[in-house]
């Protein structure tokens, strides 16, 4: 029900961590969790002069925002194109893109460009007097120039750069960037601004206290050739780092805590001694605040990987060093969406294929039943039947008795028929007389009376039975919760107040809590229960996991509960609880293995179960439900940024608050509380992106799979129903036929004949699941489509809607059955009767039909005990 699309993650060696506080509200309510879970969709980017925020995504719902990560890569060779190493780099987000992936052997891109330095006159290309010179453009042309940050803007180095004739730019960080001047108009002189801290260094990773006369600041505001080697690396060209040896916690504490070996002086200065603190060296993605045109390239070194690229510019061979530059690879469509494409269309229909699973143990049960003739007597309407038999006869009686959907559909109402099922023990005197031989119409009405002969036995299974209810099945069956139009209103409200409510009081890790618990019962009833039933039937001292009850109950429509349950409740619990326990302990826990497969199992389950649980019986009501998702996305997605100053509601709650507002800070301090939104909810399918340097996950939302699912399940169980309808009318026939001596052999070779003439793809597509299944998997790959080509992301149902109504609406009108179908196919009330029936416990079949002919003159009927159906 929610957006589609994956977010890729910006980050660099130092993955943005964040670990999340425990909340201690839990409440048990599945329904919740899926109302506000299913998918969600973002795109956006920011970008300013020092770092820009990517979005970058791709299908279906999730969003992690991390600072940059290395997305190029520049190639050094030496002497004779000799490879010499490679380093990882961010490209600048102005000016042309690099080419994409390593470029090919014979391709203009792949020949090596010669590394330069900066003119004397300007070294960091600041100054203005950089003009365009034919001179220095043929000694730069084509040349990728090497120059420091700090003084002016990035775009203000690549557009000097470009005057020069370069080719491309590389921009080295380094500590004299953190300083410069600012001129203090109250005390009318110039003053030093010093680096700030948290965003340039932190005292916390390491800290001393040095004599200031040990500084330079000549030229002023730094002076980098003479202090840097005083505060760079463990080991210099004087054999001392002084922030590292006059650190407080010793110097081994300052290698293992400050990463990047090198210290910024913060203009503390205490007793003529200046602090000291390490200083941050992460990568950076240069950002634009102009629109001037940019020709060249441009990409982002650290401090690190400045010094190394100035120590071979300035050996013996620095001459010979030249450098392409290019995008890292990565696959434009990747394989985790396609992955899941087809993971979520298979769970689709099979939580749907299994939604008729009761309607599946009642057809081998009819089907048991008519093989061992027990569902019809043998001497059914043996009276009044001719002794000739005709060919128009037959031809008649073979008329009057096929059953096909076209004659199902044109009937009356089976509920509203004097021959429907009883729905209890009062009903059944009034409905067994319209079977006694006294109220059997011959003839023309034939037909309606083999409808009654056929359903019957039943009738007498439900006075004469006692249900049972002890089994998982029944359970489920008798627990079916029918969706009605109100309920479809009822979703677009409380979906909508859930949105607002989590926007504004954000509670999402309650909401975290919830669906984990939530789940736990899901897991327990579709994976344990099954694993531990298989367990005792095939290991003999397990036996009693399944024969034994723990304790009898009455409520959810259970009788008893089997040591079986008990033992899948701990384990669907005890998973749910370990689950939710390493997403708030574990840092980053969604990318781990542990994590992702246990909340898609745990998703799996809670689909199949809603599936078997919440049933729609009508199109009415599927039409009402989806359009009302339909509208609640495209609202929520598209129109609520325009209401809320640019904030898409959706897109807030999907990921948990929104993304921090500094992702650089919070590649630093991933544990601070401003940086703990930005983690999507866990309501959704999950696969890591393949091949992908930039990490990230493809998600799909359950929202998407249940809510279409409502429809692809009834479409299921409307199949499986007019099976039940048809076979028990076929049968019906045939017994007929048979006690009047009716020769219906041919008409039988007939129908065999027709159905081998049908073809696998007409068998397939008789039905209405497979054509649906097939409609939601287009629908579904046109909203994946639809992310790569829009580069947004997009409503799901705004695709799968359409896709799944006009399929289903299409095929119901092709086959003149789409009134039935809209107000509700009587074809699933008779199964539903049937199925509650065939539950009847230790009731002989074959006797029930002539008990019900003398239901009037003998109330009492003694069930006999040679053949049963056991529910």
């Amino acid at each position: 029900m929610v957006p589609n699309y994956v977010l890729k993650q910006k980050t660099t060696n130092r993955r943005y961590n964040t670990k999340r506080k425990y909340s201690n509200k839990i409440s048990n309510v599945i329904l919740f969790s899926l109302l506000i879970g299913a998918t969600f969709r973002f795109a956006s980017k920011c970008e300013n002069e020092v770092v820009s925020k990517h979005w970058i995504f791709d299908l279906n719902f999730g969003l992690l925002v991390e600072a940059a990560i290395p997305d190029a890569t520049i190639q050094l060779y030496g002497r004779d194109a000799v490879a010499i190493s490679s380093l990882e780099v961010t490209s600048g987000n102005f000016g042309p893109s690099l080419p994409f992936g390593k470029p090919s052997r014979n391709s203009p891109e792949s020949m090596p460009k010669p590394l330069i330095l900066p003119p004397a006159h300007s070294t960091t290309l600041c100054s203005d007097d950089v003009k365009d010179d034919t001179n220095e453009r043929l000694s730069f042309g084509g040349s990728i120039v090497v120059v420091a940050r700090g003084e002016c803007s990035f775009v203000t180095k690549v557009l000097n750069a470009q005057k020069l004739g370069a080719g491309g730019v590389i921009v080295y960080n380094n500590l004299a960037a953190g300083y410069s001047l600012e001129y203090n108009v109250s005390e009318n002189k110039t003053e030093i601004v010093w680096p700030i801290p948290q965003t340039d260094f932190e005292c916390a990773n390491g800290r001393a206290m040095i004599p200031s006369d040990m500084f330079s600041f000549d030229p002023s505001p730094y002076d980098s050739i003479y202090n840097d080697k005083l505060l760079s690396g463990v080991n210099s060209k004087h054999d001392v780092n002084l922030c590292a040896t006059r650190n407080e916690d010793g110097i081994s504490s300052f290698m293992t805590s400050c990463d990047s070996q090198r210290c910024f002086l913060t203009g503390v200065n205490i007793s003529n001694s200046l602090e000291a603190c390490c200083a941050w060296d992460i990568s950076i993605s240069m950002g634009a605040s102009t629109t001037m045109d940019i020709t060249i390239p441009s990409v982002f070194l650290t401090m690190e990987q400045g010094d190394y690229i100035l120590q071979i510019l300035n050996s013996t061979d620095g001459d010979k060093i030249s450098v392409i530059m290019y995008d890292k690879f990565y696959p434009t469509v990747n394989a985790s969406s396609f992955i899941l494409w087809i993971f979520g269309t298979l769970l689709t229909w099979f939580a749907s294929w299994l939604s008729t699973k009761s309607y599946k143990k009642t057809f081998r049960k009819l089907e048991q039943s008519a093989d061992e003739g027990r569902l019809f007597p043998s001497n059914f309407d043996r009276a009044n039947i001719p002794n000739e038999q005709s060919n128009e006869q037959i031809q008649s009686l073979s008329t009057e008795t096929s059953i096909d959907h076209t004659s199902i559909n044109e009937d009356d109402d089976y509920s509203n028929s004097d021959h429907s099922l009883p729905d209890s023990d009062e009903d059944h005197n009034t409905s067994s007389e319209s079977f006694s031989e006294e109220s059997r119409p011959t003839g023309g009405a034939a037909q309606n009376t083999i409808e009654n002969e056929a359903e019957s036995p039943f009738q007498n299974n439900i006075r004469m039975g006692q249900v049972n209810v002890s089994s998982s099945t029944n359970r489920q069956n008798h627990n079916a919760f029918e969706l009605k139009t109100i309920h479809a209103v009822a979703f677009l409200i409380s979906a909508s107040a859930t949105l607002f409510i989590l926007f504004y009081f954000k509670l999402y890790n309650i909401v975290r809590v919830m669906y984990g618990i939530g789940c736990s019962t899901a897991v327990a009833q579709i994976i344990f229960r099954p694993i531990f039933k298989l367990f005792a039937r095939k290991i003999k001292f397990l036996s009693n996991l399944e024969s034994q009850i723990c304790a009898k109950v009455t409520f959810c429509g259970v009788n008893e509960i089997q040591y079986l349950d008990i033992l899948s409740v701990i384990c669907g619990f005890g998973l749910g609880a370990t689950w939710i326990w390493y997403g708030f302990a574990i840092n980053n826990a969604n990318e781990k293995a542990f994590y992702w497969i246990t909340q898609n199992i745990m998703g799996v389950s809670i689909c199949i179960l809603f599936l078997t649980v919440i049933r729609l019986n009508s199109i009415k009501v599927a039409t009402a439900l989806l359009i009302a998702a339909f509208i609640y996305d495209i609202f929520f997605v598209f129109i609520t940024p325009y209401v809320f100053e640019g904030d898409s509601i959706m897109v807030v709650v999907a990921t948990s608050g929104g993304p921090p507002d500094d992702p650089q800070f919070c590649e630093k301090y991933p544990d601070d509380s401003e940086c703990q939104s930005g983690d999507p909810l866990p309501m959704l399918l999950t696969i890591p992106r393949i091949g992908d340097f930039r990490g990230g996950m493809s998600l799909l939302g359950l929202g998407d799979i249940v809510l279409p699912g409502l429809l692809l399940s009834f479409a299921a169980r409307f199949d499986a129903a007019k099976r039940i309808v048809r076979f028990v009318m076929v049968q019906a026939r045939n017994t007929r036929a048979a006690a009047r001596g009716i020769d219906l052999s041919r008409e039988d070779q007939y129908d065999n004949n027709s159905e081998k003439e049908k073809t696998f793809l007409t068998w397939i597509f008789s039905g209405y699941l497979t054509p649906l299944t097939v409609a939601y998997a287009v629908g579904l790959g046109f909203a994946n489509m639809a992310v790569y080509l829009m580069n947004r992301g997009q409503p799901a149902l705004l695709y799968i809607v359409p896709c799944c109504l006009l399929t289903m609406v299409y095929l119901g009108w092709r086959r003149k059955e789409l009134k039935e179908l809209w107000v509700g196919p009587k074809e699933i009330r008779l199964a539903d009767k049937i199925t509650r029936a065939i539950e009847i416990r230790g009731f002989r079949v074959a006797g029930s039909l002539q008990q019900s002919h003398n239901s009037r003159n003998d109330n009492q009927s003694e069930p006999e005990t040679e053949a049963s159906i056991d529910a």
